[in-house]
């Protein structure tokens, strides 16, 4: 069992040295999350649900990314 927080919104990402990093609001508050592999890290679900792991082991989740809003959408479908 994990520890996984809520993802609610993507404020930004960008990529550098290959590795991605993201500007997020979780249900636990702002958080910077590094992901080394968008491949090995992301994962795509059933019914929306988006599972991420950042380069520290921490899990996030997105549970249905068709409710976040347009502009996170938007930031999301461009690595999923």
């Amino acid at each position: 069992h994990y520890f996984t927080a809520e993802i609610i919104r993507i404020n930004a990402m960008w990529e550098e040295f290959h590795i991605l990093t993201w500007d997020v609001e979780t249900d636990r508050g702002q958080r910077i999350v590094e992901i080394g592999s968008a491949r090995r890290d992301i994962r795509t679900m059933e019914n929306g649900r988006v599972l991420i792991q950042d380069a520290d082991g921490n899990r996030y989740e997105i549970p249905n990314r068709a409710r976040l809003d347009p502009a996170s959408q938007t930031i999301l479908e461009t690595i999923v």
